[in-house]
Formats: structure tokens, C-alpha cells, sequence
């Protein structure tokens, strides 16, 4: 069988069309259902299109992990797939219960189909699918020492011509780049990711937002074509999902439509646009709008609606902070070039970029910011903190802590490296031996976050910098997590795209700052700011 480098046509032979070929084989699901289109018909162009990359945002239970898998199967069976198929998920332990509980059923159940295709069924991380490799992995990637590019294990050592991506919101964003990397030698190259989406623009959604952005409508016996998703709450009574033009009751049949139809190149191991599917529950005859429509208007966790049944994205605003409230803070002045009162630094390190903020406080919980911004060294850093007048400064001590300790030596003003940590009983720890102060990760997040909501933090007046500064402030956001080492729920910051530089630089200035005396605006106090460029006066 040849390379399918456009988009395939279900009137081929069977083994021409992986929905052909599943729809004629009659295989009993898990669940002991026999797979079929004619309650999901949504899933045949996914199954079928010859798209080489396709994303998927999705509410739970609409049946795309099974629709992937079976793809995979068909193109490793019908040689398609020579290299073989790689199926990844968050972890080893959301593999091993897929594999346990989906695919190893799906092979007992369907010997004749499925089973006699497959090969050393015993392995949990690989099977032989009709002498093709079909590999099973759990994603984490691996921070490397001092800097170096984070890998999957995962990965290594492994050549295929597809990537399936279960649950990407749960990964870390690296993997699509690792992934693709490990089918260089493949003339296909097909990734496909889906997701239950977790914030906005964020991984799925962002990928999502990125495609041609297709949405389910379904078709009334008026004529007239009706998204119930865009439709909602809208259109929806006990009889189900309704007709924007007649209000007749909808079947379930329809077609996918692009929003974004700028988006063409689809084909072949060169093509860079992503195919794009979102999809809720509506749209499900296991589902009842009435009673997705009543959960709506009663549920008391509003977040987990969205994401999975409506499979939309959703950021309640305490968890995540808007460039308009960063901007709120702005005053009406410029960034300080030089200062002769004792200031305050945070500097968040990464790879030949030393981001910065500089600034004094001005009340118990109230601070100013002077100057922020981002330098190529250490030495130009350190340039910088002389003519701002630092005096107490805090640095991340990952991921150089060498050359951060060459800076702390070499300043003469105090320096402090931190140390993020996810203990919330040891909130901020002071070591004065080691120069090292540590800090529970989420509470000093919580607490920038809050500086910014309750306006306790001037800025200097928007330019470029501080749009910069805004968007990386705002990347980070907070998410409600199952420790399986503790078997509670905790919350953490996830960091959004990784571009949230000036976010920790706020960060650690927020802990020298602490330690520092009060600086107060002029007309605060009695004496005149005679000693600085900037209109301060310290009390």
C-alpha cells in the first residue's frame, strides 16, 4: 500500500480507510459496546483524514482515545505505519491503566479482528501489530543539570511514523518538539494530540486556537446548519439540542466546518498547519442536554463544566491574573536609570537572559518598582545594580548556581539565592551560612498575584518593557492537582508557555524587598528627595 499523502476516500476498498475497515469488523469496545458511527458520527473525518497533524479539544467520554488507538491498529496492519506508532500519556501510570483496561480488552475480545495481528501481548510498553512496532510510554520529561534541554526517556532509542498525545494538557510542552524529532526517517511524520483543555491558551487550546479551529454542526430538516456548542446555553430543551432557524429538534448527524479557512497545508510529512477538532458532550446520545443544561445552572465547580463536559477551556480569574489588571498598576512615570537611595532586586536566571526587577517599598505590604528589564551576563547585570543603588538582592539559584555564586561573591551589596519548594509549612527560610533562602513555591505566587489584584504594586507607565513584563506576569497559573505521594490535592502554578521570567523576577524581589527599610513616595514625610533622580524620600 501506497504513502497517503491526501485526504482519503471512504468509497475505497476497505483497507483503504481505517473507518471502512472498523466500521466493517463489528470490534466489541471494553465496555462490551460494538464500535460503531452511527451514534458518533463526528468520528469518521478525524479516524479518516489524511491530515498530518490533528488536534482535538474535547469534553470526557466522546470516544476519540478508542478512535486513535483503532487507526493506529489499521495503519500498522495495513503497512502504512512501517516504523510503527507511538502512543504517549502524562505518565507510566496512565499508560499502564490504558493499556490494562482499554487495549489489552480490546485484543482478548477481538481474536480474529485484532488479537491475530499482535504479537508479545505480554509487554506493557510494546507490541508487535502486524510486525510493526506499537509503543506505549508515559511522557515526563527529564530536567537535564545546568541548563541543558529537558528529554524524554520515554522517547529515547525509538524511530515511528506516528505520535498519538493522550491527554497533552497533562504533559509538558516539550514533548511535541522531542516527538517529532523521533520520526526524522518517516516520509509520514503524523502527530495527533487530544485533550480535556485546562486554561486558556494553554497547550490543547492554544494548539486548537492555532488550526483551522472545526466545531461540529449538525444539519435540521429545514435546511439550516446549527452548532449546538456555540449555540449554548441557548436552544436546549428536554427533547435535546434545537434548530437556530426553525427550533426543531436535531439529529446527531453533521459535518465539521472551519472557522479558520485560511489554514490549507494539511498534506504530507512537510505540512505545517494543524487540523483542529472541538467538541462537547452535546453532541453525544450517551449525553442529555437537558441535564448538561441543568448541571450548568447548578453546579457549584463551574471549572470542571467547562473542561469536561463542554471540553472548553476555562481560567477562574482567582487562578490566573489579566494583562489589564498588570497595567492597572501603571503610574504615570518612567523606568529609573539611576538611583542613590538603597533599592531592592529580583533576578530570574535562565540561558544568556538575566531578567530583572528593581524597586523600593513603600509601605508594610506596598512596594514600587523602578526599573525592570533583561540583561545577556552576570557582569552587565551586576553593572545595572550599581547604578540603581541595590542594596538587598535575591537571585534564582537554578539553573547556574556556579556562576550565581560567582555573582553573590563578587557584589558588594548582600545577595541571597532562593530555592523554590513545595513544602507550605516552611514558607520562607532564611539561611544565613548558606546564603539561601526557601521558599514554598506557591505561596510566593499566591502572594505576587495578590500584590497585583489589590494594587499594593506601582509600575512605571506602559512602553514595551513593561508589555513584556505584563504578558510574562500573567503566564503563570494556578491549578488544582492529586499529589499521589500524599494522596491529597494540592495546588501549584503551572508555568504556561515557560515565558514567565519577570514573573519569578517579581518574585524574588518581593523577598528582598521584605528585608529592607520603607521608602515612602514624596509627601509622605518631612524631608526632600535630594539624594535621588526619581521623587522618593526615605523615612
Amino acid at each position: 500500500m501506497g504513502i497517503l499523502t491526501k485526504e482519503p476516500d471512504l468509497k475505497d476498498a476497505v483497507y483503504e480507510s481505517p473507518a471502512a475497515w472498523v466500521e466493517s469488523r463489528d470490534i466489541k469496545l471494553a465496555n462490551g459496546d460494538i464500535f460503531s458511527f452511527r451514534d458518533r458520527p463526528y468520528l469518521i473525518r478525524p479516524m479518516s483524514s489524511g491530515a498530518r497533524k490533528k488536534c482535538v479539544e474535547k469534553g470526557t467520554g466522546l470516544g476519540w482515545s478508542e478512535t486513535f488507538i483503532q487507526e493506529s491498529l489499521w495503519g500498522c496492519i495495513v503497512g502504512k505505519y512501517r516504523q510503527g506508532v507511538a502512543y504517549i500519556f502524562p505518565n507510566d501510570t496512565e499508560m499502564k491503566t490504558f493499556v490494562q483496561s482499554r487495549f489489552n480488552t480490546l485484543i482478548r475480545d477481538n481474536p480474529e479482528v485484532i488479537g491475530k495481528f499482535i504479537k508479545n501481548t505480554d509487554t506493557t510498553y510494546l507490541k508487535q501489530v502486524g510486525g510493526r512496532n506499537l509503543f506505549f510510554d508515559g511522557g515526563r520529561m527529564n530536567q537535564m543539570v545546568e541548563g541543558q534541554q529537558k528529554e524524554s526517556a520515554a522517547l529515547r532509542g525509538k524511530q515511528f511514523d506516528k505520535v498519538n498525545l493522550d491527554e497533552f494538557d497533562l504533559m509538558e510542552e516539550e514533548i511535541i518538539e522531542k516527538a517529532n524529532g523521533r520520526m526524522g526517517n518517516s516520509l509520514i511524520k503524523a502527530m495527533t494530540v487530544i485533550s480535556n483543555p485546562t486554561v486558556e491558551n494553554h497547550r490543547i487550546d492554544r494548539l486548537y486556537r492555532g488550526s483551522n479551529q472545526m466545531r461540529w454542526f449538525r444539519k435540521c430538516t429545514c435546511g439550516e446548519w446549527t452548532c449546538s456548542d456555540e449555540e449554548f446555553p441557548d436552544l436546549i430543551s428536554r427533547a435535546g439540542c434545537h434548530c437556530r432557524k426553525c427550533g426543531k429538534v436535531l439529529g446527531y448527524a453533521g459535518e465539521w466546518v472551519a472557522a479558520n479557512t485560511e489554514m490549507r497545508d494539511f498534506y504530507g510529512p512537510d505540512a505545517q498547519d494543524w487540523e483542529g477538532y472541538q467538541m462537547s458532550q452535546l453532541n453525544s446520545k450517551t449525553n442529555s442536554p437537558w441535564v448538561i443544561l441543568n448541571e450548568f445552572k447548578t453546579t457549584t465547580n463551574i471549572e470542571d463544566f467547562w473542561k469536561l463536559r463542554m471540553g472548553r477551556a476555562f481560567t477562574p480569574k482567582e487562578n490566573r491574573l489579566t494583562k489589564t489588571e498588570v497595567f492597572d498598576c501603571c503610574g504615570n512615570y518612567a523606568m529609573t536609570e539611576t538611583y542613590k537611595d538603597r533599592t531592592c532586586m529580583g533576578v530570574d536566571v535562565g540561558k544568556d537572559k538575566y531578567h530583572y526587577v528593581i524597586g523600593i517599598r513603600t509601605d508594610k505590604e506596598k512596594f514600587e518598582i523602578l526599573k525592570v528589564g533583561c540583561e545577556s551576563s552576570f557582569e552587565n547585570l551586576g553593572a545595572v545594580a550599581v547604578r540603581m543603588g541595590v542594596r538587598n538582592c535575591v537571585v534564582d539559584i537554578r539553573p547556574y548556581e556556579a556562576e550565581a555564586r560567582r555573582f553573590q561573591k563578587a557584589m558588594t551589596f548582600r545577595v541571597w539565592l532562593c530555592q523554590y519548594g513545595t513544602n507550605p509549612i516552611q514558607d520562607v527560610v532564611w539561611d544565613d551560612e548558606r546564603k539561601v533562602v526557601k521558599c514554598f513555591r506557591t505561596g510566593i505566587f499566591d502572594i505576587t498575584h495578590r500584590l497585583v489584584v489589590d494594587k499594593r504594586v506601582r509600575l512605571p507607565y506602559r512602553n514595551q518593557v513593561i508589555r513584556d513584563f505584563a504578558e510574562q506576569y500573567c503566564e503563570p497559573y494556578k491549578v488544582k492537582k492529586e499529589d499521589l505521594r500524599s494522596n491529597s490535592i494540592i495546588y501549584i502554578y503551572e508555568k504556561g508557555n515557560g515565558n514567565d521570567h519577570y514573573r519569578n523576577a517579581m518574585n524574588y524581589f518581593y523577598l528582598s524587598a521584605m528585608g529592607s527599610r520603607v521608602i515612602r513616595p514624596e509627601g509622605y514625610g518631612p524631608k526632600q528627595a535630594s539624594q535621588c533622580i526619581h521623587e522618593t524620600v526615605r523615612i
